[in-house]
């Protein structure tokens, strides 16, 4: 740590450290936020998003309130890695509180930043401290009184502020091409409505009466099998296929880099081709959105259980976005069998009903839609640089090796990774 002293963790704090509060489910839906374990692993900074709310009497709400710069750590996970993981709020609109399962530490701010002590403990030094807390029963868990006994390096406050703002500027620059994005598909789906629900473009044209409404002449009320085709082929002999996942974020991902550990099997001869551009789904949990479309440049795998399926020339980029839509979500509930884990077999999801325009009407569609996607994907490879960037400098910054009064070769670093 070169020439920084090492300080307690207690000796930052503003208040003792606390935990939230229990709130059984039965009694959730109606009053403040609640930020739980949820909000947790899903994010690393915290806004103002949507999450449960419970009702909380004033005792409650003095005791669990958040502020922005509050930490939180998760006290259990079921997984080593996850026990202890910290984040950070961000944004607080509304009063908001958390539960019982994460701890708050409120930093004095003449003492430390806030961001500092964020970043610290998402280093790899920060998260080996924490290693050393955690045990593991049931399930992995780390206690807030040892917690605040950490020793944590405590360089000058200037020092501190100045690896936050580095840090800091990267993470920032990474929400805002994440906001970009989510506003580039928010046009994507207003441009598939104003095509292919409220028919704007083809407004002068001649309508007739379908089953599913005025429709304009020439086009038909259908269903998926008239676009899609299911595919059964299997990977064999092939070693040039990576196994995907589908996520409720509606994507395929690498399974590789999506778990932490290997979910499928060693074999994949049974698995199923899924080319670039085509869909899959776990028919079993198709009802909470795990459907996720091929957009990488190779073929992928899936497990033998899932359903895949490929559209028909031209209308790859019409049922990607008809899939995120209410009608589409509805159609899926309704025609999926069973109870808690329902199932929609490919034969019923075929059947969903839909409006199918002339290809020479999803052609003239297809090359405004793959502008925009081309836009989204050079913002997200900017994001993986900057993120890549941060990785970089976080070690190094908070084991000292980087000083911050090195200002060129940082300045140097940013301006690569911006660019």
């Amino acid at each position: 740590m070169g020439d920084w002293k090492e300080e307690k963790l207690k000796n930052f704090l503003l208040i003792p450290i606390r935990n939230g509060l229990t709130k059984p489910s039965a009694i959730r839906g109606n009053g403040v936020k609640m930020i739980g374990m949820k909000e947790i692993f899903a994010m690393d900074q915290i806004g103002s998003i949507d999450m449960d709310r419970v009702p909380v009497n004033k005792k409650e709400f003095e005791s669990s309130f958040i502020q922005v710069e509050d930490l939180l750590f998760a006290r259990q996970s079921l997984s080593l890695e996850g026990a202890g993981k910290c984040s950070i709020v961000v944004s607080v609109k509304e009063p908001t509180v958390f539960e019982s399962h994460l701890i708050r530490l409120r930093i004095d701010k003449t003492k430390a930043n806030p961001y500092y002590i964020y970043y610290y403990f998402k280093s790899s030094l920060g998260k080996n401290k924490i290693k050393t807390l955690v045990q593991q029963v049931a399930a992995a868990g780390i206690r807030g009184k040892e917690l605040v006994e950490l020793s944590i390096p405590s360089p000058s406050i200037f020092e501190q502020n100045r690896i936050a703002s580095i840090l800091k500027s990267l993470d920032d620059k990474i929400e805002c091409n994440r906001r970009i994005n989510e506003n580039l598909e928010q046009q994507a789906q207003a441009l598939f409505k104003s095509w292919f629900v409220d028919f704007e473009p083809f407004r002068d044209g001649e309508f007739e009466e379908s089953e599913l409404g005025m429709i304009p002449q020439g086009w038909k009320a259908g269903t998926l099998e008239d676009i899609c085709i299911q595919s059964s082929q299997k990977v064999g002999r092939r070693n040039d296929v990576k196994v995907l996942s589908p996520v409720t974020t509606g994507e395929l991902v690498l399974s590789e880099n999506y778990f932490t550990k290997q979910v499928f099997s060693e074999s994949l001869a049974k698995y199923r081709v899924v080319k670039k551009g085509s869909f899959a789904y776990n028919p079993a949990r198709v009802n909470i959105g795990s459907l996720g479309r091929n957009e990488f440049d190779f073929d992928g795998a899936v497990s033998p259980v899932y359903v895949v399926f490929e559209c028909k020339e031209g209308y790859g980029n019409y049922f990607d976005l008809f899939r995120k839509t209410d009608k589409f979500k509805s159609e899926v509930l309704s025609r999926a069998i069973g109870g808690v884990r329902q199932s929609l077999n490919y034969v019923d999801f075929s059947m969903i009903q839909a409006i199918i325009a002339p290809k020479e009407v999803v052609d003239s569609f297809n090359p405004l839609i793959e502008n925009i996607k081309a836009l989204k994907n050079h913002i997200q490879d900017e994001s993986l640089c900057l993120a890549a960037l941060r990785d970089t400098l976080l070690p190094r910054l908070m084991s000292g090796e980087l000083k911050v009064q090195n200002t060129d070769l940082i300045n140097e670093m940013l301006e690569k990774g911006i660019r």
